[in-house]
């Protein structure tokens, strides 16, 4: 390589955000990719038949944003853990409508994280239950 691998980047406000998508790689167009925090999440939503990359933290980059806005999926679903505030999806949210040109949709856990929904069955009937986001503005969707 000529350049380093960027592993992180600082953004304007000094917030440090990742610059990878875990699984990133196997991303398959024409399906819903959900957008988790952590590896095991994504490992959980891979078990119950869909696909997911994982962006190690509850924020997404911008540089993040702009890889998925490569892809041309069907749907992007955010589905954090439960304990991120609403503010913060809102940014993630809004940070995949500017970027990317497909539906944005939200799944927003009760309690826990996409990897305790342990059953097939539970786990479509929370995703058949999530939120399409209008093209207009989301501020008042949380």
């Amino acid at each position: 390589l000529s350049q380093p691998l960027l592993i992180n980047w600082v953004d304007p406000f000094g917030a440090t955000s990742s610059t990878l998508l875990f699984n990133y790689n196997d991303i398959n167009e024409d399906k819903i990719l959900f957008v988790h925090e952590g590896v095991t999440d994504v490992f959980r939503t891979i078990l119950n038949g869909h696909q997911a990359v994982a962006i190690f933290t509850n924020k997404i980059s911008e540089y993040q944003a702009m890889l998925l806005s490569k892809k041309k999926v069907k749907e992007i679903c955010l589905m954090l853990d439960s304990d991120v505030s609403a503010a913060i999806k809102m940014k993630n949210l809004n940070s995949l409508k500017e970027y990317c040109d497909v539906p944005v949709s939200l799944v927003e856990l009760k309690d826990g994280d996409p990897d305790d929904i342990k059953d097939n069955i539970s786990f479509n009937k929370i995703v058949n239950n999530r939120t399409l986001l209008p093209k207009m503005s989301i501020d008042k969707l949380l």
